[in-house]
């Protein structure tokens, strides 16, 4: 048994992210991931400027995410024949009212390995290639099932494994449909 403040469930941005903003709020956390390694295609390739003070402000990580972003200055809906439908440009230079470029893209692999590194250097217990099997609610606090009888205990569990979440299915969660207003 492992005790510790939160068992995060899912070691992808979102899950590590979380573990460095509770570090930096004294409380401590284990990132339980099943895969063995950073997945190597993009699944996410842009944060808006939110996020970017999140990560920046908020994770202190913002020299190194600005290192990793492109601003994008340009974005066209085209139809079949080329033709712009809708679109913007942004100059340059422009910043935003929270101090970065409205859209910045990036290759999905290096903020993971920029956010696993830097969640490492404090001190969070990131565990690679070990599949939650269950989770347990006693009362006062959760069982994360590791395998056979292991289990990491925690006063809370948070389930950050994606839009397929296993977590979320085995809690018999529904996801709640935000209802996207466009066909395409």
């Amino acid at each position: 048994m492992t005790d510790t403040d939160v068992v995060i469930i899912g070691g992808g941005p979102v899950g590590v992210a979380l573990s460095i903003a509770l570090k930096a709020q004294g409380l401590d956390s284990v990132v339980l991931e099943k895969e063995p390694d950073i997945y190597h295609l993009p699944r996410a390739i842009g944060m808006d400027e939110e996020i970017q003070r999140c990560v920046g402000s908020i994770l202190g990580l913002d020299d190194e995410m600005q290192a990793l972003l492109t601003p994008l200055t340009s974005a066209q809906f085209v139809d079949a024949d080329h033709n712009r439908i809708l679109g913007f440009d942004v100059p340059d230079d422009f910043v935003g009212r929270l101090g970065y470029a409205p859209m910045g893209m990036y290759y999905q692999p290096n903020l993971d390995a920029l956010l696993r590194s830097a969640a490492k250097e404090r001190g969070v217990d990131l565990r690679v290639s070990t599949e939650v099997t269950d989770l347990v609610d006693r009362g006062d606090h959760v069982e994360a099932v590791v395998g056979g009888d292991a289990a990491v205990r925690a006063r809370w569990a948070v389930g950050c494994d994606g839009a397929s979440s296993p977590t979320r299915k085995r809690l018999g969660i529904t996801p709640i449909d935000q209802g996207f207003d466009q066909h395409w």
